[in-house]
């Protein structure tokens, strides 16, 4: 079964859960707590298959790219790009990878 392999998790969390499952991760990583850090390392890597948007639309079967049939703004590369919410994410732990705590900054960097 492909779906069994795949790393993908679709439609394992609604966007607005997930769009606050980021703002989560964001704020507990400024705590001045590590073990509140390292949750926030531990739960970021637990979400990774479901920050992986699968979009399907008919710009992309007509082999059209993302946010290049032009109009820009909302609707553009950013608000379709499968991999922004994974981005945001992977931006997070670079930023943490040196936290002061060895544990927070190699539970980030896994």
């Amino acid at each position: 079964n492909d779906q069994s392999l795949s790393f993908l998790a679709t439609g394992a969390m609604e966007d607005r859960a997930v769009i606050e499952a980021i703002k989560f991760i964001k704020r507990a990583t400024a705590d001045k707590y590590p073990e509140v850090r390292m949750g926030a390392a531990v739960f970021a890597g637990m979400m990774a298959p479901m920050l992986i948007r699968n979009i399907r639309n008919t710009a992309n079967m007509r082999g059209v790219r993302d946010g290049a049939s032009g109009g820009g703004g909302e609707g553009g590369a950013a608000a379709s790009a499968p991999l922004v919410w994974l981005e945001d994410v992977t931006q997070v732990a670079m930023r943490n990878i040196d936290d002061e705590s060895a544990g927070v900054g190699t539970a980030w960097a896994t």
